[in-house]
């Protein structure tokens, strides 16, 4: 069992929810403080890696976005007029 999957197994779904919830905060607030002249890319960077860790686990919760994240790449590369690979 992976790492993501015993933290859900362990603390539970709703839990874990909750938690994805209050990372996704904490990145915000650093992501203000640093547009605010007072940020930390240093605290930046450990709240990302806390956001990806729990997206790791939602994915396991409510499924890969690979097909969602190609389909918004895609859409963004048109918005920038970029030629997207075959």
């Amino acid at each position: 069992m992976t790492i993501h999957a015993t933290a859900l197994a362990v603390n539970g779904r709703e839990k874990q929810i909750r938690k994805t919830l209050e990372e996704l905060a904490e990145l915000s607030l650093e992501l203000h403080r640093a547009l605010d002249g007072r940020g930390d890319s240093e605290h930046i960077r450990e709240e990302m890696a806390d956001v990806m860790i729990m997206l790791s686990q939602m994915e396991l919760v409510y499924g890969k976005v690979d097909g969602w994240k190609q389909t918004k790449l895609d859409r963004l590369a048109t918005r920038l007029g970029m030629k997207l690979d075959a």
